[in-house]
């Protein structure tokens, strides 16, 4: 910790202590030259790992140029420890915001909310994926009646398509209770709609003052992101608009979210947006008569039948039950089939196999038994008969269980196949396959990572908070 009155650099001069985390510690420093404050954030890494990741945030702050960002101005030695010059924003942050009072006037929450989807609207124009956006990370400025977002900790920020980006794969980092389901179990494969479920979470709670998601669950099953989290069940009187928001951005499939922050914004203005639910129904054809039909996939109600000709809907019944009737005709006259033995070999056999997907044949094209040969085809090989089908075999025994011994530094709790766990060494026993940790660390911050259990085999897990990186 750094003392007040620290002499930073030659030129910096520490005023105060503004906060403290796993990672770093932030001071409020005044420039002795230009007599203007400045926030300094002073890392506590030690791996090589964890300072390219805090150089990799200035770096990326600083190519951002938007009102909604927070300005990196310069990076500085600290008594050999790395140090971000940034603007200093004193009008605190949006996790305060929501707090002071829950309910906040729902156009004041969507005026706010719109400026926060802009700006990082504009980190995702430069290919930067925020990957931890939460209350705590939106500072506020300007005015306290009508503040504007600013968004800043960049600190495990993802640059798309960069193959130096120091995050590992099969690991989660972020925050459970903004973190997206896929983003939990690799987070080095998210892209931009990571951050819009994220921003979900977020508009969610600025509207019913409540989280979305618990801070302490593991929150990645898939039921648990399934739940359609409309905020008018907690607050009725929220606008459609809003509403469709989150209920859109918190799809567990990422396919079904609004694709871009350009996209967001049309919802936040009562328009629309293709994909997911209210997508466009998919024609599919009927084999039997070779044209479309408008099936909704989706389960929508088709158009109504119009019903301006009195006589179209009898007329209708009538043709069909002609048509069935003359079909059973055709059904009863059908002669028997074959005996057994065949007087030219074997019997014709429809191949199921499915190693021959690649054929064009017309009776395989729509699902339906080839038609019977024809008198002049040639007559089909002669053979042994197919043999019957046997006994099918019983399934496979299950693969004996593999064991996660689960640590911390320091001890922290944890979860763990969805049951919770005090601080403490754990031997844990879990079938083959990949399982989600979720550890609480010590500042309330949570931390999940990936594991692969292999049957019968022994494999460790440990998260170290000190550097905010696995154990070494």
């Amino acid at each position: 910790m750094l003392a007040t009155g620290t002499i930073i650099a030659g030129k910096y001069e520490v005023e105060s202590t503004l906060g403290s985390g796993g990672m770093a510690t932030v001071y409020l420093v005044r420039h002795l030259t230009l007599e203007a404050r400045f926030a300094l954030k002073v890392s506590h890494a030690h791996s090589p790992g964890l300072l390219q990741r805090f150089v990799l945030e200035g770096q990326l702050q600083a190519r951002l140029h938007h009102p909604g960002v927070v300005k990196v101005q310069d990076i500085i030695d600290v008594h050999g420890a790395p140090g971000l010059i940034m603007e200093y924003v004193a009008g605190g942050n949006l996790d305060t915001w929501c707090q002071v009072r829950p309910l906040h006037e729902l156009d004041e929450v969507r005026r706010l909310y719109r400026a926060l989807v802009e700006a990082v609207g504009a980190a995702h124009s430069a290919e930067i994926v925020h990957r931890d956006l939460k209350p705590a990370n939106v500072l506020l400025t300007g005015d306290p009646a009508a503040p504007m977002p600013r968004v800043t900790d960049f600190g495990i920020a993802k640059v798309l398509d960069s193959a130096s980006s120091p995050t590992r794969s099969n690991m989660g980092f972020g925050t459970v209770a903004y973190m997206a389901p896929e983003q939990a179990y690799d987070a080095r494969s998210v892209d931009k709609r990571a951050d819009i479920f994220a921003l979900g979470c977020i508009l969610y709670e600025m509207i019913t003052g409540e989280r979305a998601y618990p801070e302490y669950n593991p929150a990645m099953d898939e039921e648990t992101r399934r739940r359609d989290m409309d905020p008018r069940k907690v607050r009725p009187e929220t606008p459609e608009a809003l509403a469709q928001a989150v209920v859109r951005c918190l799809r567990f499939r990422r396919e079904e979210r609004p694709q871009s922050c350009k996209e967001l914004l049309v919802l936040l203005d009562g328009g629309s947006i293709s994909g997911g639910v209210g997508a466009t129904p998919v024609p599919i054809t009927r084999p039997d008569a070779g044209h479309t039909l408008p099936i909704d996939l989706l389960g929508e109600s088709l158009p109504p039948v119009d019903a301006g000709n009195p006589w179209l809907l009898p007329g209708i019944l009538v043709g069909i039950t002609a048509l069935l009737a003359v079909g059973l005709g055709f059904r009863l006259q059908e002669p028997e089939p074959p005996p057994e033995s065949h007087p030219l070999g074997a019997p014709v056999v429809v191949n199921n196999d499915p190693s021959n997907e690649g054929s064009t044949g017309a009776g395989e094209a729509n699902g339906s038994t080839p038609a019977e040969p024809l008198i002049d085809s040639p007559p089909p090989p002669v053979g042994p008969r197919p043999k019957k089908a046997e006994n099918p075999k019983p399934p496979p025994p299950e693969e004996p269980p593999g064991e996660v011994l689960i640590s911390s530094k320091p001890m922290s709790p944890f979860t763990f196949r969805g049951k919770s766990y005090k601080a403490d060494f754990h031997r844990l026993s879990a079938p083959p396959g990949d399982h989600l940790i979720t550890y609480v660390g010590p500042d309330g911050v949570s931390k999940s990572i990936s594991v692969e259990v292999k049957s019968g085999k022994e494999v460790g897990a440990c998260w170290d908070f000190n550097i905010n990186d696995p154990c070494l």
